[in-house]
């Protein structure tokens, strides 16, 4: 479940990994690492870099007024 939690933040851009980490419950970010590249062979920041769409941190656009 933590993993799949972290998953989500991640692909959120939800926090740094190391906050991510600890949110779910890791001692540190470096077992938090150890343990995301085991179970989906990728380690954090590969992960987000490749399914966190750009921007997912962005404010939304504003409304443009005609």
């Amino acid at each position: 479940v933590r993993m799949a939690e972290a998953r989500r933040r991640l692909a959120q851009r939800a926090g740094t990994v190391e906050a991510i980490a600890v949110s779910v419950g890791f001692a540190s970010a470096d077992a938090f690492r150890r343990a995301f590249e085991r179970r989906f062979g990728v380690p954090p920041r590969e992960y987000r870099a490749r399914f966190a769409p750009r921007g997912a941190n962005a404010p939304p656009p504003k409304e443009q007024h005609a």
